[in-house]
């Protein structure tokens, strides 16, 4: 008994030393999150290092690297702070080491502007526009442009999920409209044509729509929530399907009184369950009553302007208006750069535009006349 007693006094303590060699010589393995994937120019992201077995230093890099360091953080920091100076999707890589080895993680990270209200967007300049991120959790199929019969009856180019060739049941794709300012808003409004066919009840998409009032912080689901045949606009398809009349599309809208703050962003987010393509188009914010669609096409076929992109000079041509037109100039944060009236005019109205003082990039043109608006995205280049 006494021998094995010794003989455990003696085992107890290279058991331990044991342990603790075979841990000492193992790498860390670097892992971190982030308070908001989904964050506003110039808002504070907090990365919070989460790396295992034990780091004694940390490099952060982004890509592209257009941060700023907040509250005496830097890139050596285990926690940083930073903000955003671009629009766009960032890689944020951390790396984690310790005595025994180094490892490194990537992760996306989504930066969102400023989108002017009433909002316009019909996809045909660009699709999604550069400052409305997607999000595409697994890197496979996700939002696209494609062009196809469009809820006015002509050919147009609109977003789509490919699902009939998505074979990821369960897999979400999200399209982020920017932040919006909404307060004064009244009886502010989401409008939007959906096209969508099941392949059947069994394999059947859903769309629904998140809001945030803290940019990007939290969200939550709003009262759109619609799958299967709630979703569809045709009768089942069995082939990959795609609109070819505008009877097959379908004008939605949603209420957002409830979710108004100077910072909301909205996402829709599609689950698929490969079934069947869903089509996405003419997205409008505004007042209630303000941006019916047939407003929307009659105040904007009164409009030509070109050339679109442009060095910042534009060409205006105004067709018969029975008001005067307000044409407002927006950055991509909403800020209001210039404003100028033209007189209305029974025929045949045109005005330079010129914004050459401007700097390379996207500008929203807000024409108004009486109670009817239009916006209109151009690009300097």
């Amino acid at each position: 008994m006494k021998k094995n007693y010794l003989l455990l006094l003696f085992l107890v303590p290279l058991i331990t030393f044991a342990e603790h060699y075979n841990s000492a010589f193992v790498p860390p393995v670097a892992e971190f999150s982030a308070s908001t994937n989904t964050a506003c120019a110039d808002q504070t992201v907090t990365f919070t290092d989460q790396s295992t077995e034990m780091p004694t230093s940390w490099a952060w890099s982004f890509s592209p690297t257009t941060i700023t360091y907040q509250n005496g953080t830097d890139g050596t920091s285990q926690n940083p702070q930073v903000s955003f100076d671009a629009i766009g999707e960032y890689t944020v890589t951390l790396m984690a080491t310790n005595n025994d080895g180094t490892h490194s993680v990537s992760k996306t990270q989504y930066v969102v502007g400023t989108s002017a209200v009433p909002l316009m967007e019909d996809f045909t300049t660009s699709a999604p526009p550069s400052n409305w991120p997607i999000v595409n959790h697994d890197s496979n199929k996700t939002w696209e442009a494609i062009t196809v019969t469009g809820s006015e009856g002509n050919d147009t180019q609109v977003l789509y999920m490919n699902n009939y060739s998505y074979s990821a049941s369960g897999q979400l794709d999200e399209l982020v409209i920017p932040s919006m300012d909404l307060v004064g808003v009244v009886n502010p409004t989401l409008y939007f044509d959906v096209a969508y066919a099941q392949y059947n009840n069994a394999n059947a998409e859903r769309l629904y729509i998140e809001y945030s009032t803290d940019c990007g912080e939290t969200f939550n689901i709003t009262s759109y929530d619609k799958a299967s045949s709630v979703l569809a606009t045709v009768a089942d398809q069995t082939s990959s399907w795609s609109p070819s009349t505008a009877a097959d599309w379908r004008s939605e809208s949603l209420d957002l009184s409830s979710y108004v703050s100077s910072q909301t962003i909205l996402r829709l987010i599609q689950v698929n369950d490969y079934g069947n393509n869903l089509y996405i188009d003419n997205i409008r914010i505004g007042e209630s009553g303000t941006l019916d669609v047939e407003e929307q096409v009659e105040i904007a076929g009164n409009i030509k302007l070109y050339p679109n992109p442009s060095n910042g000079k534009f060409q205006i041509e105004i067709v018969e208006v029975p008001n005067d037109m307000n044409v407002k100039v927006m950055d991509v944060h909403g800020r209001l750069l210039l404003s100028k009236t033209i007189n209305k005019s029974n025929g045949y109205n045109q005005q330079e535009l010129d914004l050459t003082a401007f700097s390379v990039g996207n500008y929203f043109l807000n024409f108004t006349s009486g109670k009817k608006s239009y916006v209109k995205k151009v690009v300097i280049e």
